[in-house]
């Protein structure tokens, strides 16, 4: 299996955004099928970029930005009924206080995207004890509902072993319903932990700082959680699932410093990674987008990743027993989010800004 990335260009000059953090493309409609890419900016912008004239600007730009560390705008989705309901949600790490803030934004948007005028409204919010760890993608699932991933709250270790206490949104990845009137937010009737033991908007706990997420052909949830200090990992996430941390770093028991441990690593219930790979690979895992094309046909529906330090590249095919993991190669490049068009094709943005489309290789 031999990809390549091809560094994305219009009218002969190589498209460029900030440090992006997510890369999404408008739905297909009368024919527009990915004239404008838009893409995150750590530091809080969206930009549209115009995919065959290389025109450029700023749809949104979020005021008051934490960006240190691991803060920043960490990702965007359309509403599904886009355009008819033309609203955008974001999550983004407000400069408040020591840890700065989370918070979850509906935008309404008026007018086309080149010229449109938006209108936010806070969704939920939280303070953050520290300003790593603060988790990151929102997505819509293909069941309509807002799902959202948040990160332990740092710093090393999880020291209050707040990815173990479900009844804070620390380390979790949470599900709610934005579409009802009249409530910034409602809770799925078919959540986990409707009843109410744990937070009710939780669909799933035991994270540490799970960056990207996406929706497989199966309809299933998988998550790459960044690891601590030996393993990176990939997780099928089930509803009410306890992914173990920081009772576990992948399939390991944890004993870092400074904890204050509930629970035990070896509780039968923890579910382990359907793959990882140690610190001779990279350190961070950046997930990944499933693969849906037609243009790479030994990667269709395979999920593609890749890791920030190593710039490796990696497809999992998590549907074979056991699963099936090829290498794609090492490309020097820092990848910090992935994208996919309305083709099913593969984009990654990069730390220097250019963002370049996986195309098969020689």
């Amino acid at each position: 299996m031999s990809v390549r990335l091809q560094a994305l260009k219009a009218d002969g000059e190589t498209l460029r955004a900030g440090v992006p953090t997510e890369i999404r493309f408008l739905p297909d409609r009368a024919g527009k099928a990915d004239r404008l890419m838009l893409v995150a900016e750590k530091g809080g912008t969206i930009r549209w970029i115009h995919l065959k004239t290389g025109e450029t600007g700023a749809l949104l730009r979020i005021p008051n930005v934490g960006i240190d560390i691991e803060q920043g705008l960490l990702g965007f989705d359309l509403h599904p009924d886009w355009p008819e309901r033309a609203e955008l949600f974001t999550h983004h790490q407000a400069a408040e206080g020591f840890g700065g803030r989370t918070v979850v934004t509906r935008w309404h948007v008026r007018g086309p995207i080149e010229e449109a005028t938006l209108t936010g409204e806070e969704v939920l919010s939280f303070a953050q004890p520290q300003g790593g760890h603060n988790g990151g993608q929102l997505a819509f699932g293909p069941d309509g509902y807002l799902y959202v991933g948040f990160g332990d709250g740092g710093w090393q270790g999880d020291p209050q072993n707040e990815a173990q206490d479900a009844h804070t949104l620390f380390g979790s990845i949470i599900r709610i319903d934005v579409d009802v009137p009249g409530v910034s937010y409602a809770i799925p009737a078919d959540n986990p932990f409707v009843a109410g033991q744990f937070r009710r908007e939780i669909f799933a706990y035991g994270f540490r700082n799970p960056w990207r997420l996406d929706f497989g052909p199966q309809n299933e949830l998988v998550v790459a959680d960044v690891g601590q200090d030996r393993l990176e990992e990939i997780n099928v996430v089930l509803a009410g699932g306890n992914y173990g941390w920081s009772l576990k770093e992948g399939d390991l028991c944890y004993g870092g410093p400074f904890r204050q441990r509930r629970g035990s690593c070896e509780d039968p219930d923890l579910i382990d990674p359907v793959h990882l790979y140690r610190r001779a690979e990279g350190r961070a895992v950046i997930g990944g987008k499933f693969y849906r094309g037609q243009d790479i046909e030994t990667l269709r529906d395979a999920y593609v990743f890749a890791d920030y330090t190593s710039g490796r590249f990696w497809a999992l095919r998590m549907h074979t027993r056991p699963v099936e993991v090829v290498a794609l190669g090492g490309f020097g490049l820092a990848p910090t989010a992935f994208g996919r068009d309305s083709a099913g094709e593969l984009y990654v943005g990069v730390q220097s800004g250019r963002i370049y489309k996986l195309i098969a290789g020689d």
